[in-house]
């Protein structure tokens, strides 16, 4: 990506040394993000990071600025705002470090995957005690918003067996318990802060400065809250537990529910069988992110979570004791979907 007058952003920023830029992780997002690091910072800072693609002129319509000073206001770990460029779309924040949690808990031992989890599940329950925004306040997942976020995996579905010719995978029935299903969850009660996209890739970590990885309790830090809205307690919790990015069992995940049960002061909450409807609704939307970014964009890095959401929807159907159609569904997206998008990769992204 060309960058307009980038040195002339920086130095209005009061980040004026030579610097070079390295673009991090893509996801499924038009937002795009770099690394520019400073070659002799002096009293600054070593490196930041520069959020492009915005819209233009950027008036932080995603309210994204409006979210994250909200969080460091309440004393939440999120990275600061260092500049805005309106004109160009872009926005240049602190670094809040080169590794997320799922790249720590991927090396963690048993004993430290329980307290990175433990203690992201605390950053968890404190953004729920939050008094939110209005922003954050007059945005629900309501009905339409998980019916919605349904109807794009099952677009995604229809897309990719109509180019290939496979059977669809959602049978009608299906169409109609997740209906139901989402209605039920839009009922319930409480509503709080919902991170909305509260996986191991959007928790940054890192150790305490000038101390050591191993045996340390990480600094975490928020990204990627812009959407934040009301919802269930469960939906953040079932996004981190259910997380295909990392690599958690089941043992794993009792112990989140069981602790976040135990840590949580809500009064009011559902009991697990709604936590497994959340947990079913989250997996299946994110499933149709992956097979979107893998059918339409081509995007290979996404190919492998398929089959581990498909994983945790299957176990989530056997715990929350759900219909066989799910079951039908999963085996159908395993041996007619799955392959063909498999295919579509190798075949440099055309219909055979």
């Amino acid at each position: 990506m060309q960058f307009t007058d980038l040195k002339s952003f920086l130095t209005e920023a009061g980040l004026d040394a030579e610097h070079s830029s390295t673009p991090i992780r893509a996801e499924a997002s038009s937002r795009k993000y770099f690394r520019i690091a400073f070659d002799n910072p002096g009293s600054g800072p070593a490196s930041v990071i520069l959020c492009a693609g915005l819209p233009i002129p950027y008036n932080d319509d995603d309210h994204f600025v409006e979210v994250c000073e909200f969080l460091l206001a309440n004393h939440l770990p999120a990275p600061r705002v260092l500049a805005i460029d309106r004109n160009q779309g872009r926005i240049l924040l602190t670094d809040a470090g080169e590794t997320d949690l799922s790249d720590v808990l991927r090396t963690a031992t048993p004993q430290a995957k329980e307290a990175l989890l433990q203690q992201a599940i605390d950053l968890m329950i404190a953004m729920q005690e939050l008094n939110p925004p209005t922003i954050v306040a007059d945005r629900s997942f309501d009905a339409e918003k998980l019916k919605a976020e349904l109807e794009f995996l099952f677009e995604a579905l229809r897309s990719v067996c109509q180019a290939y010719d496979v059977p669809d995978p959602v049978a009608f029935e299906l169409r109609m318990f997740l209906e139901q299903l989402c209605e039920s969850l839009a009922k319930a009660a409480p509503r709080v802060f919902a991170h909305r996209d509260y996986h191991t890739r959007n928790i940054m970590a890192r150790p305490p400065a000038g101390e050591a990885a191993a045996g340390s309790k990480y600094e975490l830090a928020l990204i990627d809250f812009q959407d934040a809205r009301m919802g269930l307690p469960y939906y953040d919790l079932a996004s981190l537990l259910y997380d295909p990015y990392a690599s958690l069992s089941l043992k794993d995940r009792q112990m989140g529910l069981t602790y976040f049960r135990a840590k949580t002061r809500l009064t009011e909450l559902p009991g697990t069988g709604l936590y497994y409807a959340q947990a079913l609704q989250r997996l299946l939307k994110a499933l149709g992110t992956y097979v979107h970014q893998v059918h339409a964009k081509a995007h290979a890095g996404y190919l492998p979570s398929i089959p581990i959401a498909l994983q945790g929807i299957e176990e989530v159907c056997q715990l929350g004791r759900f219909p066989d159609s799910l079951f039908l569904f999963i085996r159908a997206v395993q041996r007619d979907v799955y392959p063909v998008l498999a295919k579509r990769l190798q075949s440099g992204g055309r219909p055979e």
